[in-house]
């Protein structure tokens, strides 16, 4: 399916986001590259979604980081995909430790034209949860991703 999420926003630049009216941001992750399934990991993210559904990530602090120990990685099914850029990961980081949760979805997977094997990641996070416009396609996901069960 089509990754490229619809949005009004500009693509962040490398270390930068882009904000929206509802608290949420648009940031390009970084480290993709360096994870063990890189490329296809990122390439085949929509292979069980429709066009028209969520792809839920979850966030997760990662302390322990030799390099940032306010690393916050980005996984999908439990795979770890990449981080969120140092430069942007400290407010994340101490709303996380306070107890705020955030909302993570795809926004694009983005190719070059000079390199169409390295994609990069797009994604988009919102703390206390989805936008209002996006609470159905999550439940939606989540029910699929947990077989069904889900009373989200």
């Amino acid at each position: 399916p089509e990754l490229r999420k619809e949005t009004t926003m500009a693509a962040p630049q490398r270390d930068q986001a882009v904000y929206d009216s509802e608290g949420g941001q648009i940031i390009r992750l970084n480290g993709c590259s360096f994870r063990p399934n890189y490329p296809d990991n990122i390439l085949n993210l929509g292979n069980d979604y429709s066009d028209s559904e969520v792809i839920p990530l979850e966030l997760v602090r990662e302390p322990e980081n030799p390099y940032d120990e306010q690393a916050i990685k980005v996984l999908h099914k439990g795979e770890h995909l990449g981080y969120i850029p140092k430069a942007l990961n400290t407010p994340i980081q101490e709303a996380m430790d306070r107890g705020v949760t955030y909302y993570a979805r795809v926004n694009e997977v983005v190719l070059s034209k000079k390199s169409p094997l390295t994609p990069g990641l797009i994604i988009y996070i919102r703390p206390n949860g989805a936008p209002p416009s996006e609470q159905a396609a999550l439940a939606n996901a989540l029910e699929k991703a947990v077989g069904g069960g889900s009373d989200v």
